[in-house]
């Protein structure tokens, strides 16, 4: 009998916190998941098709998420564990780089995995956060933002690919995916 209230108790809050959490704790699919509702559908589509070609060509995976709410976490942490639950990038390579925005608490986190984190470090993204993209939110201007963001972003795939040139598997894989 206490085990079924226990179960019944445990699946009452797992509910709840889905509630509260407004579809973040669904299975991220696609590059972009705007929760929030910050984007528009025509900016989120030329962001989407603009970093999996870039995906395709130099390897780190980016992905853009928007949340309602990190629910009193650290946006590092929120970040991080919304990351490993996309599974962005290469497993190996741990290559993955997510861009998370909660407008409701005004804060912003560019993180990386370890694999990219000497091409990618912390310094140069806050200057992507405060030189780019927040100029242009504090003007309410999210799909400007995060496009100077993703320009920046692709511009340093560019310069510091995760697949080597010659890698043709690599490559032929992420085209596949």
């Amino acid at each position: 009998m206490m085990a079924r209230l226990v179960a019944l108790f445990a699946a009452s809050l797992l509910a709840a916190c889905a509630a509260t959490a407004g579809g973040e704790d669904e299975q991220p699919q696609g590059r972009i998941r705007d929760f929030a509702g910050i984007i528009d559908a025509a900016t989120e589509a030329r962001l989407a098709d603009r970093l999996t070609v870039a995906e395709r060509e130099y390897g780190p995976q980016v992905g853009i998420v928007t949340v309602k709410s990190l629910d009193g976490r650290a946006i590092e942490d929120f970040a991080t564990d919304y990351s490993n639950k996309w599974g962005l990038g290469d497993r190996t390579r741990n290559d993955g780089l997510i861009i998370l925005i909660a407008p409701n608490e005004r804060k912003v986190r560019i993180g990386t995995g370890l694999g990219i984190e000497q091409s990618y470090p912390d310094a140069w993204c806050q200057e992507v956060i405060d030189k780019t993209m927040l100029p242009q939110f504090r003007q309410g201007n999210f799909d400007r933002g995060l496009e100077g963001a993703a320009d920046m972003i692709i511009a340093r795939m560019r310069s510091h690919p995760t697949i080597p040139a010659n890698d043709n598997a690599a490559v032929d894989a992420r085209k596949a995916a």
